[in-house]
């Protein structure tokens, strides 16, 4: 509230000014007019000459200054005057009465407000000398009785006046100062505030943008997640590919995708080793030479690319044409130790956008996917080559040494293929029993040749069953070679319980049920009916017929009777049957 006051007293300083100026005349009128009883007729003038002066300064500020900006040093001289006026001329006719605390009072008041502190100082000065000289003056004239205290009244008045004044007034402009240097902090406090506003809006406006970055990363990173999830041990590889590319495909919205390679070794050319969405185009026609012009210009790039932007010069009349029919496409090398295997291909997105370079970071993914892949088929063939080789040499110096065992290994493979298709079994998985059952019998190498060549029945003496026991621990004995060569559980599993019975009667571990995997419950049964329609040393081969009958009355007890169902269910309908040696 003071610093409004204040405020408005200083913008409406002239017109202040013009009303102390104008109280001060009044006051001159009312001295003149109600003056002591025979006031002289010198002091009477004075006044009156006072009176006209008064009017005049009063004129001359309306008519020059009012409407100007203050001028504060006129206004203090003119002041000044009006002092001077009031102690010499009217000083004699107002002394002792209230009229003449009344006028220096105004101009006083009008001083403190309107003026800094040097005119305010020069000013009380002013009065006090003036206050001094005309009581001495007009006291030893005679105009003033008690001219002592009469000065020392004066003084004393004028004193606390003009001391009240100034102190109310350094008051009122040191609050004004600290209101001012408030409002300088506020000011200061509203700018670093803006300051802060546009900071922080900046940092939202790059939060925002970190978090759709960060949201496009995460899009990215579970497309790249997606896609990694395809790899399956044993899945076939043409499958994760697909799986890649379907994946792909509906990630970025293209129109087809196409990956090329080498199929077999031995060829000469690229062609398509899987596609999804490539349906008008001849698929198998379509071939890139490996002494094309465009594998020796792909060797030149890392990163997928528009395939328009290869250069077009040398290129042969196949391959301008293969460039024509996909120049929309974005392609990627396929790099396997430095060395390019193929390439994968995206068609135009359905949409007609350009690919983004998140769409692009996804395609090298599966680029580099395709080829861990493509090492990991090159490495399973020569491994699967080796492998089969070794496999066939073991059973070749099995069957060498068991003449009776010879085809019965891969006849007992064939059933449990055969009864596991029937059950439901996967491709892959149903490759990984047909080779448990050709090694299920590996065991039988480390047994004794004169157990495994018993020619004779064997009973339930105690001699027959220690030598039925040592036979049995071919089971054991194979789990052993397999686990020890590398072979996976499945495998290991097949050949150390397929002697299990269902009811929990078998050996080596008695164990039954569910307990046994499906896998080896499939084998039990496989095997049991092939040695049966075998022959053997010790006895003659049994009909179909009579294995078939066998089966069911040991569905049960010996066997699982859901493998036995699915088993007859095949045999009835093989034709040829496997072959007997």
């Amino acid at each position: 509230m003071i610093k409004a006051d204040l405020n408005l007293i200083q913008a409406k300083a002239s017109s202040l000014f013009m009303g102390a100026m104008s109280a001060v005349l009044l006051l001159s009128v009312l001295i003149i007019s109600f003056p002591p009883s025979s006031p002289s007729a010198l002091i009477y003038y004075l006044a009156l000459s006072g009176l006209i002066l008064q009017a005049l300064g009063l004129i001359i500020w309306a008519l020059f200054y009012h409407d100007k900006t203050f001028a504060a040093s006129q206004a203090a001289v003119i002041l000044a005057i009006d002092l001077v006026i009031l102690f010499v001329a009217f000083y004699p006719l107002s002394a002792g009465s209230m009229l003449f605390m009344a006028g220096p009072a105004l101009i006083l008041t009008t001083n403190a407000l309107l003026f800094n502190e040097t005119h305010f100082k020069n000013i009380n000065y002013l009065a006090a000398f003036l206050l001094l000289v005309s009581s001495l003056v007009w006291g030893l004239t005679g105009y003033l009785p008690h001219v002592l205290f009469q000065m020392i009244s004066q003084a004393v008045v004028y004193g606390i006046a003009a001391g009240g004044i100034f102190w109310v007034k350094k008051l009122a402009f040191e609050f004004k100062a600290r209101s001012e240097q408030l409002e300088n902090q506020i000011e200061r406090l509203e700018e670093e505030k803006e300051h802060f506003k546009k900071g922080f809006y900046i940092l939202k406006q790059g939060s925002e943008e970190l978090n759709k970055d960060i949201k496009r990363r995460e899009i990215e990173i579970q497309n790249i997640v997606t896609i990694s999830e395809q790899i399956q041990i044993g899945k076939d590889s043409r499958d994760v590919l697909g799986s890649f590319l379907l994946t792909a495909l509906g990630q970025m919205g293209s129109s087809h995708a196409f990956i090329m390679a080498r199929e077999k070794k031995n060829q000469n050319y690229w062609n398509i080793l899987v596609e999804k969405g490539l349906r008008t185009l001849n698929k198998s026609q379509l071939k890139i030479y490996l002494d094309s012009n465009i594998i020796s210009i792909l060797r030149a790039f890392r990163e997928p690319l528009y395939l328009r932007e290869l250069p077009r010069d040398n290129l042969f009349a196949d391959e301008l044409n293969f460039m024509k029919q996909f120049e929309k496409d974005v392609i990627c090398p396929i790099y396997v130790k430095n060395k390019i295997l193929g390439m994968v291909a995206f068609g135009p997105k359905v949409t007609g956008a350009e690919y983004t370079k998140e769409d692009f970071n996804l395609i090298s993914v599966v680029a580099n996917q395709s080829a861990f892949i493509l090492e990991q088929v090159q490495q399973s063939d020569e491994f699967r080559d080796q492998f089969a080789r070794t496999v066939r040499a073991m059973l070749y110096a099995m069957e060498a040494k068991f003449f009776f065992n010879r085809g019965h290994l891969v006849r007992t493979a064939n059933y449990v293929s055969m009864t596991a298709k029937r059950l439901g079994f996967p491709p892959n998985e149903i490759r990984q029993l047909g080779l448990g059952a050709l090694l299920h019998d590996i065991g039988k190498t480390a047994i004794d040749d004169r157990y495994l060549l018993y020619d004779k029945s064997l009973s339930n003496s105690l001699k027959d069953a220690k030598i039925k026991e040592r036979i049995l621990t071919h089971t054991i004995e194979g789990g052993k070679i397999l686990k020890s060569a590398g072979f996976n559980d499945l495998m290991v599993d097949m050949a150390v319980h397929h002697h299990e019975y269902f009811n929990g009667r078998g050996y080596p571990h008695r164990i039954g049920g569910e307990e046994i995997p499906m896998e080896t419950r499939m084998l039990s049964v496989c095997n049991a009916y092939d040695a049966m329609t075998s022959e053997r040393p010790y006895r003659k081969a049994l009909s179909e017929i009579q294995a078939m009958e066998v089966l069911k009355q040991q569905s049960g007890q010996q066997f699982d009777p859901e493998v036995v169902k699915a088993f007859l269910d095949i045999v009835k309908h093989v034709t040829p049957k496997p072959t007997k040696h």
